[in-house]
């Protein structure tokens, strides 16, 4: 960023010819009649055109949770959710913790109030490492912070109902709301796992990026071969695994702090426990092809 002058650009401004770089990548990762199909969306287009039609489904088909709830309600149904969870266990098919309760009570919140306010004018924005939001006029709200916000005790339930109240949502029948009373709603099946109540997959940047670095960091290790063959191996793996395993875990968790996870789906632990395997593998590779060189 340009501190001097008082303006932050981002790095990516650095690199030219952004579209055509991404093209290449993904004609790498899949194939060019599979590249084809896709719809090219700006990062600013990407939560209102992608994001928000997901919300929608997701919560429509979450009605046993969202049966009779309001949104000023919101704070009983946390509070009851170490008691009955609100149906959750049966609603996934399996029993959950309490830390899972409240990251899938999270997301079906984030994403009702998404699509009620949306419904209701509100613009939908969320850029990478960015909260989801919803904005209208000088307002401004983070729909799945609401229910994290509400058991860490940041939010208390009078705030909560005042700002329901402010935004016309007040006494609006949930259920009704995102159209779940349009479609019949079953409990999993008990063999599935808690990440496939999501009905869609973690978009491609998240594991394209993953897959990029893996590719690099072999191609490196590759191509550092001869070197590597009088290299002291303990010496080479234990290091290039730490830091792998470090810089993977800085990641999610800024992801995670930045709401990225919940927006994407990806509320339950297995799925981050697969994405966290991703990053570390990937920088692993690119950690032992760096050091091989340097050594």
């Amino acid at each position: 960023p340009d501190t001097a002058a008082g303006v932050e650009r981002p790095a990516i401004d650095l690199i030219a010819n952004i579209a055509r770089l991404e093209e290449r990548l993904l004609s790498f990762l899949f194939t060019d009649s599979a590249v084809g199909e896709l719809k090219q969306v700006s990062w600013q287009d990407l939560a209102e055109q992608a994001y928000l039609p997901a919300w929608r489904e997701n919560a429509a088909s979450m009605g046993p949770f969202l049966d009779a709830l309001t949104p000023e309600s919101i704070p009983d149904a946390v509070a009851q959710l170490s008691e009955n969870g609100r149906n959750l266990d049966e609603l996934i098919g399996q029993p959950l913790s309490a830390d899972e309760r409240v990251a899938f009570a999270g997301a079906i919140i984030g994403w009702s109030l998404s699509s009620v306010l949306a419904d209701r004018g509100w613009a939908v924005h969320g850029g990478p490492g960015e909260p989801p939001s919803l904005r209208c006029g000088g307002r401004h709200i983070e729909p799945f912070s609401i229910v994290a916000r509400l058991v860490a005790c940041d939010l208390a339930k009078s705030d909560w109902q005042i700002t329901c109240r402010e935004l016309g949502i007040e006494g609006l029948d949930l259920f009704d709301a995102v159209g779940a009373g349009d479609r019949e709603v079953a409990p999993l099946p008990q063999e599935h796992n808690a990440a496939k109540v999501v009905p869609r997959s973690s978009p491609l940047w998240v594991w394209g990026t993953a897959v990029a670095a893996l590719v690099a960091g072999l191609t490196g290790l590759a191509l550092q071969a001869e070197r590597i063959e009088a290299f002291d191996w303990p010496g080479l793996v234990l290091p290039s695994m730490a830091i792998g395993v470090v810089t993977a875990g800085f990641n999610i968790f800024k992801m995670h702090k930045a709401g990225s996870l919940r927006a994407l789906g990806l509320v339950d632990g297995r799925s981050i426990t697969r994405l966290m395997l991703m990053h570390s593998v990937a920088m692993t590779a690119l950690a032992a092809a760096a050091l091989a060189y340097i050594s």
